[in-house]
Parts: C-alpha cells; structure tokens; sequence
C-alpha cells in the first residue's frame, strides 16, 4: 500500500481554464488547444484538431483518430467563435494527440499526468456482465441504487473514452460513464431497468453479473459447474511453496539472442538469474539454479532438473530478440498454444537451440505439435498464468519500462515441468537503449527485484487460496 501512495505523489498536475456546468465540467477548444499546443479548424458540424501527423475529427456523437473512431462524447457546445467540450473527453483527446496519459480529476478539477501505464487494462461488457481487467494490488468496490451501479477502483487508472454507449434496447446497460480522480477510478453504469448483482475477483480481474429474471437460473447452473472444477482441482495442489528452479536461458555452444554490438542473451539472464536467486534465499526459498556458469545444457535437461528437485514453481529467465532496433519492453510467458503471430515467433527462436541437440528433425511444425500435444503441465495452466501476472506486474512497477503483457506459446523449456512455470523475457537485446538498461548491474537488480516481489505476491496469494500454511 505505501507504494501505491508513492505512485500517487508522483503523479504531475496542470491547471487549465474550465466552465463547470450542471453535470460536468467544460474546456473551451481554445483552451485546450492553448495549453496542449493543438492547432485547430471549427465547421459547422466538426471539429478538427491536429499535432504534427496526427489528426482527431470530431463530430456531435464520437471522435476519430487518423480516420477510426476511438469513442462517444456526451457533452459538445458550439458557438460562433470556440467550442466546448466536456472536460473528461477534452483531456482524453489531449492524451490522444499528445501520446501521454492524461487524466480529468472531477474533484479538484485539474490535469493529472502520469508517468505509468494504466492500472486498470480494460473493460468489457457482454449480454449481463461486466468485467475489469487490472492490475493485481487493486480491489475494487461497487455500490448500486436503482438503476445506477457503481464500480470503483481505489488508486487505479484507466485509459479510454470517458463514455461508452450502448444502443441495443434488449441490452440491459445504457451506458458506462468513467470519470477519475487522484484516488482512483469510478464506473458509473447506468442502466435499462433495475437489476441485482453479484460479483466475483480472480486475480487482476473483476466481473460484476446483472441478475434479471431471465438470468438467475443461467446463473446457478454456472455456480454449480464452477463448483465441482474446483473440487476435480483439488487433487493436485501443493501445500506450500518452497522450491525454486530458477533456469537462466541458453548457455555454452548457444548464445541465444545477439545483438549488434555483440551483447549475448546468454550472459545477460545469467547475471539476472544469479540476482534473483540470491534474493529467493534471503527470503527462505530453496533455490536451484539450472546453470550458474556458461555451459550448455538441452532444454529437455532443463525440465528434468526442475522435476529432480521436486520443485514447486520453475522461472526461465530470457532476453528478447526483433528485427527491428525500436521494439522494448518486458513480457511473461505461461505455456499454451500461441494465439497471435508474434507469440509464435518469440517460441520459435527460443526453441530454436533445438537444433543443437535435436538431428534430422521432421520439421518445426511436428515439433511445435509435440511440444503442446504431451504437455504435463496442462494441470499447472491456471497457476502457471496467474504466476505470469504477478511476475509481470512487479516487473513492470519496478523497472518502469513497456508492459507488453501476459502473453502464451508453446515454450519447449516449459514443456514437462511438473510445476507452475513461466519465462520471462527481460527486454530486447537488439534495442540499443534497452540492451545498454540491460547491461547494467543496477537495472540488473531491479529486474531481479520485480521478479522476486512477484513471486513473493503469487506465493501469499496462493497459499491464501488454497488455505494452506
């Protein structure tokens, strides 16, 4: 909690001129413009803003940013000399042009500017539920009267339209007004008609279900289904967690990624792994390292060192590889089938020492198949991404860098650890800014740092669960 407060004193505030009206308050587009460095054109129907390349044209009912529509406005008053609009979609617009994260406060009506990415990820709305994805420190609170309902999300931060719309008069939601202050986040959402609510917290996300008439038996029957998983569960859960395996990438006849002026991926995660398990022992975990030397070991001899030692949760540490010199940024992998193109290429490379030990294979794609047709850790998959989270989360508070997220794919390291696993790639290697970060013995720690704190909130968090001490 101190860390959150201290993220909140770091945030910058600005004053700018504002009319405060019945049920929001108003920027003029001159002020707005003023303050943020905008160049500006009124029509009679349109406004258009733009700063350098990019381009924002707003109508009466939504804006479009270089030509797609990024949200509704609720509030939009034109005069024959300026126009206004409401004060949460004027800085969600600055925010827009700007490339910064700019927040309204309601409150004390004033810009908040922050430094850090967005604590709350999304919202999403389907038929009778609502579900907020955020960061794993938040708990959010709801109150609800009539046909109001209110979420909120004490320290947290979204970044998105201010108003979301909902035309479908079968849809039991009307509409979601998002409004902020220095204290968090608040979703109001206003509805068709009355309804109950009953919500529900994983880790990182929020669902608050609608009850109606129609949905109450629908309801149940999830319950009691969510039920007896939970109880087929049970058999393979752990007491406590105790053992790490820590697995620093690559080694030996293998480099892993290299960069251009000649930085190994393979010396860099071992410099981070031995950090990270030094930092595990001061907090009295047992601690294997799969290497603490450079040499080569095959992926295979990876698992079965974590399965020798009966481990309780296996962490392979990475540095990532693009074409390009501008991609950065820290992600954290569970094992599964990859969904996107680019989690496919991330395990390819990384599966690609295969070729040191695998001869006359049958091709990628049959080996890919095997990896994710045999997985023994299909029992570990929901600890596993939980794990990820926490990892990811702590990475990121730590470090400050890019958030590119949780992400999966079929990871041959991963595969046959009888465990919750995870790989963690650290940055890229083949961007010169982030290679120099990665270089370095203090940002070293800080690594190694977010990704002990994580493991310390998975472990509470898991022992809590399961009830187990």
């Amino acid at each position: 909690m101190a860390f959150i407060f201290l993220i909140v004193l770091a945030f910058k505030t600005l004053t700018i001129p504002y009319i405060k009206g019945k049920s929001c308050d108003f920027i003029s587009l001159s002020a707005l413009a003023r303050n943020f460095g905008f160049k500006t054109e009124i029509t009679d129907t349109t406004l258009n803003l733009w700063s350098g390349t990019e381009k924002i044209l707003i109508n009466p009912k939504d804006l479009s940013y270089n030509g797609k529509v990024k949200g509704s406005l609720k509030c939009l008053k034109i005069n024959s000399e300026n126009a206004y609009l409401d004060a949460e979609s004027a800085i969600y617009i600055a925010s827009i042009l700007k490339g910064k994260y700019y927040y309204w406060d309601e409150k004390k009506h004033r810009v908040i500017e922050s430094a850090y990415t967005p604590s709350i990820k999304s919202i999403r709305v389907n038929d009778d539920w609502i579900k907020i994805v955020h960061n794993i420190d938040l708990e959010p609170e709801v109150t609800g009267e009539d046909t109001i309902v209110k979420i909120i999300v004490p320290y947290g931060f979204y970044f998105g339209p201010p108003y979301i719309f909902f035309d479908d008069v079968a849809f039991p939601v009307r509409e979601i007004e998002i409004t902020y202050s220095a204290k968090g986040t608040v979703f109001t959402i206003k509805l068709r008609k009355k309804c109950g609510f009953q919500t529900k917290s994983l880790t990182g996300i929020f669902t608050l279900k609608l009850i109606t008439s129609n949905s109450e038996n629908k309801e149940q029957n999830i319950k009691t289904k969510k039920e007896t998983e939970n109880n087929k569960k049970e058999h393979f859960v752990h007491n406590k967690i105790d053992i790490m395996v820590i697995d620093p990438g690559h080694g030996g006849e293998d480099p892993g990624a290299v960069s251009k002026r000649g930085t190994k991926e393979k010396d860099i995660v071992l410099s981070i792994a031995k950090k990270v398990a030094k930092k595990l022992r001061k907090n009295g975990f047992k601690v294997i390292l799969t290497r603490d030397k450079d040499v080569f070991l095959t992926l295979g001899e990876r698992a079965r060192i974590a399965n020798r030692s009966k481990c309780d949760l296996f962490v392979s540490i990475h540095a990532n590889y693009s074409r390009g010199n501008r991609a950065h940024g820290v992600e954290t992998y569970f094992l599964s089938e990859a969904k996107t193109k680019w989690e496919r290429s991330v395990a390819a490379f990384e599966n690609s020492v295969i070729k040191y030990e695998i001869k006359d294979t049958v091709g990628e794609r049959n080996i890919l198949k095997w990896i994710l047709g045999d997985m023994a850790q299909n029992e570990f998959l929901r600890e596993s991404q939980d794990l990820a989270a926490f990892v990811q989360e702590s990475i990121v508070k730590k470090t400050g860098c890019l958030d590119r997220g949780v992400k999966q794919a079929g990871f041959f390291v991963l595969k046959g650890v009888y465990a919750p696993s995870i790989l963690i790639e650290t940055g890229f290697i083949t961007n010169p800014k982030e290679e120099k970060k990665l270089k370095s013995k203090k940002y070293q720690e800080k690594l190694a740092e977010g990704i002990v704190r994580g493991i310390l909130k998975y472990k509470r968090y898991y022992e809590r669960k399961y009830g187990k001490h």
